[in-house]
């Protein structure tokens, strides 16, 4: 014989499960902006060889941090425009304004149209 569940209980155990999907997200973001915060040490020599740490921020790319894509660009613009446009226009797409910025100057530079 099934056990009956009240609709108040299986409402309650539901948002239960909600809030610990949300709270995941949530660590997933924070553990995202700490590896961009290391990237960032290392994109500006702070307490390590700058350049170093460029290999942590597609991480933070896959877990949708804007700034990531944007610091990525940054750095990619002294060896390869054209790697660092993307990663400008995927930090736009996101929301990220200094990529939109960016994206319009890589369109004047390179009279696109």
């Amino acid at each position: 014989m099934q056990k009956k569940i009240s609709p108040g209980k299986l409402h309650l155990e539901n948002k239960f499960i909600r809030l610990l999907l949300d709270y995941a997200k949530y660590i997933n973001l924070m553990l995202a902006v700490g590896i961009y915060n290391v990237g960032c040490c290392y994109q500006n020599g702070i307490g390590v060889e700058m350049d170093e740490g460029i290999h942590l921020l597609p991480k933070i790319c896959r877990d949708g941090l804007a700034n990531g894509l944007f610091i990525i660009a940054v750095i990619r613009v002294e060896k390869d425009e054209h790697k660092a446009f993307i990663y400008y226009q995927r930090s736009a797409e996101m929301g990220l304004v200094e990529g939109t910025f960016n994206v319009g100057n890589c369109y004047l530079k390179w009279n696109w149209s």
